[in-house]
């Protein structure tokens, strides 16, 4: 796939059943779910993509009297120019049955996505 597409990834992760990745360079970014031998792919032209936002879901509980919550999903929302919304999921209780730091890996994935949306904008103005 990424030969196919030509893609050189710069930086790139992978844990549980996922696996996230861009092209700096053709502002690609590559998104793969793992469900048994097959491989759920997409790929996001950062062009299209306007703006990058997390979305958590928590189960919230009390024990005695302290509350407390569980982390059900967490997905990174991208709303594209065209009005579409795309939903990369990075955590699921349903596919993960324990957290594997995926806060802290949602919020660097964050930031180098709205990085590279703000270079977008900012070429466009310049030209």
């Amino acid at each position: 796939m990424l030969l196919k597409n030509n893609l050189k990834i710069a930086q790139s992760e992978t844990w549980a059943s996922f696996y996230i990745g861009i092209d700096e360079i053709q502002k690609k970014l590559i998104f793969l779910i793992f469900k048994g031998k097959e491989v759920e792919e997409q790929i996001i032209d950062i062009k299209n993509v306007k703006e990058c936002q997390i979305v958590e879901k928590r189960k919230f509980f009390k024990i005695k009297d302290k509350q407390d919550s569980v982390l059900e999903h967490l997905n990174l929302h991208l709303n594209l120019n065209n009005g579409e919304v795309l939903d990369l999921v990075f955590f699921d209780t349903n596919l993960n049955y324990k957290e594997d730091f995926e806060l802290k890996r949602i919020e660097k994935w964050k930031f180098i996505i709205t990085s590279l949306i703000t270079q977008e904008r900012n070429a466009k103005k310049a030209a």
